[in-house]
């Protein structure tokens, strides 16, 4: 039997509060080219390694100074729907 590797992707969506676009937070070309996940930030609230519930954790989930690449509004993020 042959075997294959899976690929993860995960995409942190929020929808711009002025213009409504939508954007991925893990997507520089979408957040005016700052890299939100530097770090692994946002990797790290939306998938606690530490013991944490995930509930619990996204209830905590923050990113600021989002800049909407559409229309340069900037804004922060709170909390995380899964």
């Amino acid at each position: 039997m042959s075997e294959a590797s899976a690929r993860l992707f995960i995409n942190v969506y929020v929808e711009c509060p002025s213009c409504e676009a939508t954007i991925d937070l893990m997507d520089m070309s979408d957040t005016d080219g700052h890299d939100h996940n530097e770090g692994n930030d946002i990797l790290k609230q939306a998938c606690p390694i530490d013991g944490q519930h995930w509930s619990e954790a996204h209830e905590d989930f923050e990113v600021e100074d989002v800049t909407c690449t559409e229309c340069k509004h900037e804004f922060t993020v709170k909390t995380l729907e899964w």
